[in-house]
């Protein structure tokens, strides 16, 4: 039986107002009353505060300074590892939504008895704009993406991992 549990047992009043504590969370064995019984030449404030810096600090090792890392990793001459997957993902849904106008447009002509015509030069042209702008977006997203890394701009993924909303 750990400290809490025996605290918990001793003190129903902490357990109906607070519930049972979340074994998962990483500050539950922190005993905010450890230092109490200290005096005050000791500085148990300080002592208690350097304790919860120290969890911090290894919570933020175990938790997120791998997906840092792994991102950290992913850095290459000509941008991060996701760049191809982000260039694919960006033809894919410009070209779907060509498609698709195209086929809305045929669907309307074919109501009123006009023949559907293939995609005329304009249409063309627009479907190319509409991809290079697409892939120079994504291309400059992945630039950014890329200095957030290598400046530790991403250094706030853990404040809002542990801040959602």
């Amino acid at each position: 039986m750990d400290f809490l549990e025996q605290l918990f047992a001793s003190n129903n009043g902490v357990r109906d107002f607070y519930g049972e504590y979340d074994r998962n969370n990483p500050y539950a064995s922190l005993n905010p009353y450890a230092y109490s019984s200290m005096s005050p030449e000791d500085m148990p404030a300080d002592q208690l505060y350097a304790q919860l810096t120290r969890m911090q600090l290894r919570d933020y090792q175990e938790r997120f300074q791998p997906v840092e890392n792994m991102l950290a990793g992913q850095i290459t001459n000509t941008g991060t590892g996701q760049l191809n997957a982000d260039l694919a993902r960006t033809r894919s849904a410009i070209t779907q939504g060509a498609e698709n106008v195209r086929g809305q447009s045929n669907r309307f002509r074919e109501r009123y008895g006009l023949s559907a015509t293939p995609q005329t030069v304009a249409n063309a042209n627009s479907t190319t704009g509409a991809l290079v702008g697409g892939l120079n977006m994504t291309r400059a997203r992945d630039s950014d993406r890329q200095l957030g890394l290598l400046t530790g701009g991403l250094g706030a993924i853990g404040q809002n991992a542990r801040n959602p909303g």
